[in-house]
């Protein structure tokens, strides 16, 4: 007897950085901005500094999980598809890490080095698996950081690096047996036949006085080809059009025919999206109507492998998708591989569920509410500090546990977390570092005018299940981070009567403060500036809520 598959559940993530086109140096790289508009993408979203193929796959794997309301503890294996793999790191792939962070105990964890094609040829291997016994639920999650590998050295791998964008997506493949078999047809095939000359390439760049390993997107030793001849390189573009454009409608006939379908069966179609103009080509080639299909593309860009999962979610959540409907995925990778799956959509309506890219990026710092920020050094000299010598005891100023706060007004408590846990944004709502930049590992540089050598060190540690954020910091030596601040993210509307996020953090003083003079002067001065900070803060926040007429 066949075990049934069918699709249980599906989530994305897509990074909170919107990259306009506009953000785009066009001229510099010798490209004409009129070839921007016609690409047809308006944004995409970027992955921050810290962020890995592995931190955007947990977020859409999780939400995939909860979406199937299955445990990880039941998933009997993963797939972790990319082309982009972790910036600077080969080997290991990541796939047992996000396997481990997941929580996912049984089974092994695979990695599948593919384009865009990778997501379909990673559902069929998981098919696969199920129908042979050996698996009841695997997840199947692609995840994409192109930021990391933009090359915008020649005019060709600028046009390709920035239609590109960063995100993750994934599905849940389950062997219900209540459930009537899901996957109608695969066809997917792979052929070198034509070869565009253009992939992820080594790289050694220097940094901070380092040289780090890497990828770039750009063009190899061997040449473009097409059945065995060679291409000019500015014939590849042309010649990726013909090829993709033969490829994915004839992906989908062989697939109707192998189900026996005719092109009026199919109620829904995800395509890949890569330009504008070959999506057009793609649809019109194949004579899909313009009800039947949806384009992520304007503000997306080419997510690669990331892209069909994405467009099914979308799908999902506009209501597009109902119980019985026959659906299409169909997409074509550089290498080249491509194909096309037809599915029985078996999942009802959930207003519940919400993907991460559904959700329009909320300007956070716009939402932060906090008194102007001055650095510990211009607080003295300014004296608004008055009186604080006085009106705090030395023992308070130096306890263990010195609240502050950061409150974002109507923010959600996970968008505030996102927004925190990133090295990158302490100059948004620190008091006194600016300039926060990637030093090592995981270490960052910040310019600070309150320390002795005018920057500082700053490691971060978050942990996303606790919701608590720390910071291992120090000003001389990246080796000595002897400072040490923790905190914790709640729900302001209890504590400040508003809807939002509020961050409550402590800090851990060394003992070396209290032996150094100068030192105790300036946490004295920041201890008290926090304190002040909180009751001008609920100032604030009562004057805003009067104004608006209670």
């Amino acid at each position: 007897m066949t075990v049934p598959v069918n699709i249980a559940g599906i989530g994305t993530y897509g990074p909170r950085l919107v990259k306009k086109s506009a953000d785009f140096d066009c001229a510099a790289a010798g490209v004409d901005p009129q070839w921007v508009s016609e690409t047809g993408i308006q944004e995409r979203r970027w992955a921050s500094s810290e962020e890995s193929i592995v931190d955007l796959a947990w977020h859409a794997g999780r939400r995939a999980l909860e979406h199937a309301d299955l445990s990880p503890k039941v998933i009997d294996g993963l797939f972790l598809v990319s082309s982009t793999l972790q910036p600077g790191l080969i080997v290991p792939s990541g796939a047992a890490r996000l396997q481990t962070k997941l929580g996912i105990e049984k089974g092994s964890a695979f990695f599948l080095l593919e384009t865009c094609c990778g997501a379909l040829m990673a559902m069929d291997l998981a098919a696969a698996s199920i129908r042979a016994g050996r698996a009841t639920n695997v997840l199947v999650v692609a995840a994409e950081t192109f930021s990391k590998t933009f090359n915008p050295t020649n005019p060709l791998t600028f046009k390709i690096g920035m239609s590109m964008g960063d995100g993750a997506a994934a599905v849940v493949l389950t062997g219900r047996s209540d459930w009537p078999d899901g996957q109608v047809a695969t066809w997917l095939k792979s052929s070198g036949d034509f070869q565009s000359g253009l992939g992820m390439r080594p790289d050694c760049q220097e940094q901070d006085g380092e040289k780090r390993a890497g990828i770039f997107f750009g063009f190899g030793r061997v040449p473009p080809s097409s059945g065995g001849k060679p291409l000019p390189p500015d014939g590849a573009i042309k010649e990726i059009k013909r090829f993709t454009t033969s490829t994915v409608p004839a992906a989908l006939e062989a697939a109707r025919t192998q189900a026996g379908l005719g092109p009026d069966d199919i109620d829904f179609y995800l395509l890949h999206q890569p330009s504008r103009e070959f999506l057009d080509g793609w649809k019109r080639a194949a004579n899909i109507p313009p009800g039947k299909t949806l384009d992520t593309l304007q503000n997306l860009g080419n997510l690669s492998s990331v892209s069909v999962l994405t467009n099914l979610d979308m799908a999902y959540q506009q209501g597009r998708l109902l119980p019985g409907a026959t659906v299409a995925l169909a997409a074509v990778g550089e290498g080249g591989s491509w194909g096309a799956m037809i599915w029985k959509w078996r999942l009802t309506p959930d207003s519940r569920h919400r993907s991460l890219l559904a959700e329009p990026p909320v300007e956070l710092r716009d939402r932060l509410i906090n008194i102007e920020r001055y650095s510990m050094i211009e607080l003295w000299e300014k004296h608004i500090l008055p009186g604080t010598k006085d009106r705090y005891r030395q023992e308070e100023l130096f306890s263990d546990f010195v609240p502050s706060m950061a409150v974002f007004e109507g923010v959600p408590l996970e968008a505030a977390y996102e927004f925190l846990s990133r090295s990158e944004n302490m100059s948004l709502w620190t008091m006194s570092m600016r300039n926060v930049r990637p030093f090592r590992g995981d270490i960052y540089l910040a310019d600070e005018t309150a320390t002795p050598t005018g920057k500082v060190y700053i490691q971060t540690l978050a942990d996303p299940a606790a919701k608590t954020i720390g910071w291992n910091c120090g000003h001389a030596d990246p080796e000595d981070l002897w400072i040490r601040y923790r905190g914790m993210l709640v729900d302001a509307l209890p504590t400040l009567g508003r809807k939002g996020t509020a961050f409550f953090w402590t800090n851990f003083v060394h003992e070396r403060v209290k032996q150094d003079r100068m030192l105790a002067m300036g946490f004295k001065a920041m201890y008290a500036a926090h304190k002040i900070e909180i009751e001008n803060l609920k100032m604030i926040l009562e004057d805003r809520f009067a104004a608006k007429g209670g």
